[in-house]
């Protein structure tokens, strides 16, 4: 009995989809506290692995020490790899200063940047923050409350506070629901 043609339609079709993705995609996380597991997939390019691996060093434990310029070297791949929860424990850690100092630089910038424009809200507002304050790239307080509002926007009620101390008055009403 020969498939119907619909059916092979799919089947070509999932094949192709399949074969376009990146590879990158096709890797499944780490298991949490594996770091040879997280280690290996991270190598390979596998960005939700190298933020759980820098969680790991963030923290310590599980066989490895606490290392704070590792766990800042691992969120920003796995930030730059697309990884939101990378770019997010990235800037937490430079809210603490560990393993980084306070000063963010050009490239963590548009880490943010990249990651405002593809709708993480925390992203918007801590870039607003770095306009704001002149950190890494330069003061221009109207670009701050354009993106406070954006991440105000996106749903981050730090992003309303922000824009509505700013003067924006439409984001002290808080996050839009």
């Amino acid at each position: 009995m020969r498939p119907s043609p619909g059916k092979c339609h799919r089947g070509l079709l999932l094949a192709v989809l399949t074969l376009a993705l990146p590879a990158t995609r096709c890797l499944a996380t780490c298991p949490s506290g594996d770091v040879g597991s997280c280690t290996s997939r991270c190598d390979a390019g596998d960005a939700a692995s190298c933020a759980s691996l820098g969680s790991i060093y963030m923290k310590g434990g599980q066989g490895v020490g606490r290392n704070d310029r590792r766990a800042v070297e691992l969120f920003r791949k796995a930030c730059d790899g697309g990884s939101a929860q990378g770019c997010t424990n990235l800037r937490a850690m430079y809210g603490q200063g560990r393993g980084v100092g306070r000063e963010y630089d050009g490239q963590d910038a548009e880490r943010y940047h990249q990651q405002c424009i593809a709708g993480n809200a925390a992203a918007c507002d801590d870039l607003g923050r770095m306009a704001e304050e002149g950190r890494g790239v330069a003061r221009d307080r109207g670009q701050a409350v354009e993106l406070y509002r954006r991440a105000c926007q996106g749903g981050n009620a730090s992003g309303c506070r922000h824009a509505c101390a700013a003067g924006d008055k439409a984001s002290c009403r808080g996050p839009a629901r």
